[in-house]
């Protein structure tokens, strides 16, 4: 059927099932003949763009434009090249000049709604996006763009539907498993957020960024080993690559190498000066100290310069937070780490995605849910495994410590902070699974299986994901025979600790001070009700301050609870080898100190609605 179209039509086909080299021979014997075709001067300028020829794709639009001064495409396509430039006023006026001439052409609304996304007016790009899809229901490229937006502005649900018809369209178009994937991950849905990082790597195999957001991806699961090999594979792919220097600076802390990570992350700095993570990998390796006044000097010169975008700007104030709070500077050390926090809600164009009130109304759920009728009614649900150590609490409480502890023992593995019951939440609402017992003895089987994965051989596999003590009345239920640890810690000593910590992704309870203090209230009432509905002697209560004041004592209780002989290695937390992915991954690697204990005094001037925690 193709033998009997036109040159033209052939080239035009040939582009479309992408053989670009067949339809520039074809589009050019049409120039041959037709120096003014404008379809072939047109179809020539999008080859070049495709090929990557921005030089020849302008020479193109010129002549194309020349002869033909409104044809829509052009215009759009100009207006593109300007938006690009970032010049949005005449990007947006070539655009209305093509819809002049052709008011249902949707490239020309989707190129709009680019331009008002440039310009953060979201709400006006969504009216173009959608514009655009009800004249072109079929153009996957435009649904991309709608989802970025919707996810821009926290509507995950609308950027979710977006982006999945997006990949209905186009199965192909790698960017929307790119946009699935980044979405679930603010969810906190780690597994569909690999599912799609995966997906949009077997369509680009030597992307080295791709290999890098799933090694990124796969870190926060804790598995820590798959994201080294990602790295290392990109490194082979892109060398020169200062984000895989970085990520591999991070799994190197997470190791205890401090000193290869080190330079690992100057490596990073070498490749891509104006950068903040590297600096907070730098200055989060060890205690800062005088000797690195230069590089302190250099972070705060950097932190204002224009050429660095707010995302590092947030990690060159929390690296500087962290420097000014080692040195003891606590007034310079909070005011960087309140700039950070600002920007970071600045560039979240003002949304805090922590909403207390609904945070309140969910921990009520959950009240109302388990109860002790609730324990009563299920008692035989449960798995018989004895496998779980739960090490709950507020982070920053001492959790990293407990398990560093536990885990030195030869009959107790440590698997890190599991996400696997915050993803179930994230899915589905663990309120709303309470009565499937079929699924949920189901999860308990995988949620064991993949415990297993860090200790098959252990007696006990510890999980220290603080924020499972909003699932604990579940967790009973699915385990009655599990051990579960719950740390504590002086409120107001973990209340400053959360928010001065150098996260590299904050919490984001912890970008205010009012928000820690409705979180903490939140979990204090939890946590009192756990205590009317659970069995005695469900919860062993672990205090940070008896632990760093007493040592052997805390260490002997620690083991009679979980039933384990006393074994003197739990004695030195600091020799264990295991990966530590938290913020405190240097301090795991130190000897147990106190000088944490009654921290706050030093930021007594700064505490704000803080220092009414009891």
């Amino acid at each position: 059927m193709s033998q009997s179209l036109s040159p033209l039509a052939l080239a035009f086909e040939a582009y479309e099932r992408s053989d670009l080299a067949q339809a520039s021979d074809l589009a050019s014997k049409v120039l041959g003949e037709e120096p003014r075709n404008i379809q072939a001067l047109h179809l020539m300028g999008m080859l070049s763009l495709a090929k990557g020829d921005l030089r020849s794709h302008f020479e193109f639009l010129r002549r194309t434009l020349a002869i033909a001064p409104n044809h829509p495409p052009s215009l759009c396509a100009l207006a593109n090249i300007r938006r690009n430039e970032g010049k949005l006023t005449e990007a947006i006026e070539l655009a209305r000049r093509a819809i002049e001439v052709a008011p249902k052409y949707a490239n020309a609304f989707n190129t709009i709604g680019l331009c008002e996304a440039a310009q953060e007016n979201y709400d006006e790009a969504i009216e173009f996006f959608n514009h655009a899809i009800r004249l072109n229901p079929g153009a996957a490229a435009i649904y991309l763009n709608l989802g970025s937006v919707q996810q821009k502005l926290n509507d995950y649900e609308s950027a979710l539907a977006s982006y999945r018809r997006a990949t209905e369209l186009a199965p192909a178009l790698a960017e929307a498993f790119d946009g699935l994937a980044s979405v679930y991950s603010a969810l906190r849905n780690r597994r569909s957020a690999i599912e799609n990082f995966e997906k949009a790597l077997s369509l680009t195999p030597s992307s080295p960024i791709r290999m890098l957001r799933l090694a990124d991806a796969r870190a926060m699961s804790g598995e820590s080993e798959a994201s080294l090999q990602l790295i290392e594979k990109a490194l082979s792919e892109d060398p020169q690559s200062a984000e895989a220097h970085y990520q591999l600076g991070l799994r190197l802390q997470e190791l205890g190498k401090f000193q290869q990570a080190e330079q690992t992350f100057l490596r990073s700095i070498e490749l891509k000066p104006d950068q903040g993570g590297s600096y907070l990998g730098l200055f989060s390796n060890s205690k800062v100290g005088p000797g690195q006044q230069y590089l302190i000097e250099r972070v705060a010169s950097l932190k204002n310069a224009g050429s660095v975008d707010i995302k590092d700007r947030v990690l060159l104030h929390t690296a500087l937070g962290k420097a000014y709070d080692d040195l003891g500077n606590y007034e310079q050390a909070i005011n960087e780490i309140d700039e950070a926090t600002r920007l970071e809600i600045e560039r979240g164009h003002g949304r805090n995605s922590f909403d207390a009130d609904a945070f309140e109304e969910y921990v009520g759920s959950i009240i109302e849910t388990f109860t002790t009728g609730y324990s009563l009614k299920h008692e035989k649900w449960g798995s018989s495994s004895t496998t779980p150590i739960f090490i709950i609490g507020l982070p920053r409480s001492g959790t990293t410590l407990t398990e560093q502890i536990l885990s030195r023992h030869p009959q107790v593995a440590a698997a890190g902070e599991q996400p696997f019951w915050s993803d179930v939440d994230s899915e589905c609402k663990i309120v709303s699974l309470a009565e499937e017992e079929k699924e949920v003895l189901a999860l308990a089987q995988e949620y064991e299986k993949r415990l297993r994965v860090h200790g098959p051989e252990a007696h006990y596999v510890t999980d220290k994901r603080p924020d499972n003590f909003l699932f604990l009345g579940f967790l009973y239920t699915l385990f009655p025979k599990a051990k579960f640890i719950h740390c504590q810690r002086n409120q107001l000593d973990n209340a400053i600790s959360l928010y001065m910590t150098p996260y590299r992704v904050r919490p984001p309870f912890t970008q205010s001070r009012e928000n820690i203090v409705s979180y903490v209230e939140q979990y204090q009432r939890l946590m009192a009700h756990w205590r009317t509905v659970l069995p005695p002697n469900t919860l062993l209560d672990v205090s940070y301050e008896s632990t760093v004041n007493d040592q052997k004592h805390a260490t002997k209780r620690l083991l009679e609870f979980c039933n384990l002989d006393w074994d003197a290695s739990c004695l030195a937390p600091e020799q264990n080898k295991r990966n530590v992915s938290t913020p405190s991954n240097w301090q795991a690697r130190q000897k147990v100190y106190q000088t944490s204990v009654e921290r706050w005094r030093h930021f007594e001037p700064w505490l704000g609605p803080i220092k009414n925690l009891k």
